[in-house]
């Protein structure tokens, strides 16, 4: 590629070539499947984070539900933090145990 500055030394060999290895040459049907094969990958890589995330959001509801549930009990506010826990560690097995 030449570049115009404009100066005396035109003529001089320009530090860039039209095609280079860094800039990537002519893609060949290796190339192409080696992208195919990495892109399969990555859509299958989003797939799993897709369903670990769904997974996280349906335990963190439910952690939800059963806190909601333990909390409508009138002694709630009598009982300590160790046992409100139990009870919620309790009640998210069962639910969990519907849910299958």
């Amino acid at each position: 590629m030449k570049r115009y500055d404009f100066d005396e030394n035109d003529n001089s060999k320009d530090d860039h070539d039209d095609f280079s290895e860094e800039e990537g040459d002519f893609i060949d049907d290796d190339d192409d499947e080696m992208q195919e094969h990495d892109f399969l990958e990555n859509e299958e890589m989003l797939r799993e984070l897709e369903i670990s995330f769904q997974e996280t959001q349906n335990k963190q509801k439910t952690i939800s539900q059963a806190i909601k549930i333990c909390s409508q009990s009138f002694f709630w506010r009598f009982y300590s933090n160790q046992t409100k826990l139990k009870m919620i560690e309790q009640c998210y097995y069962r639910l969990t145990e519907l849910g299958n």
